[in-house]
């Protein structure tokens, strides 16, 4: 068996046809957000503009890390960042207040109250 194994590490960022693929999908998940009224949150800008500045460090004083950490998946850096622009977002949205904004109940009060909300939602998306 070939390839990267689970827990391994290989410090390598996304280049050529895995960027172009990287962009495609951004623009892709942009567009469904959009489809479906829901936030759609460009990470793409600062990714990129984090990966140049952490690829033009001098040989002499390696960077702290990498974004990704087999060309496709988030390194803890890039989870790292990732996390911080999401809570940028939620915090500047409001969006977790918005949430938090409905009335506590038990369980069954609850489903009542709440059914509307849940109406559109089969099973197998819970």
């Amino acid at each position: 068996m070939s390839g990267v194994q689970v827990g391994e590490v290989v410090e390598q960022e996304p280049v050529g046809e895995d960027v172009a693929e990287l962009q495609r999908y951004n623009r892709l998940a942009q567009r469904a957000a959009t489809a479906k009224g829901a936030d759609f949150i460009d990470v793409w800008p600062v990714f990129t503009a984090t990966a140049e500045q952490l690829a033009g460090w001098a040989d002499a004083t390696p960077p702290p890390g990498q974004l990704w950490c087999d060309g496709a998946h988030l390194s803890e850096l890039g989870d790292a960042l990732m996390l911080r622009l999401v809570r940028q977002h939620l915090e500047s949205t409001g969006a977790i207040d918005a949430l938090t904004t409905y009335d506590l109940l038990d369980r069954t009060d609850a489903q009542r109250a709440y059914a509307e909300l849940l109406d559109d939602l089969k099973p197998d998306e819970l």
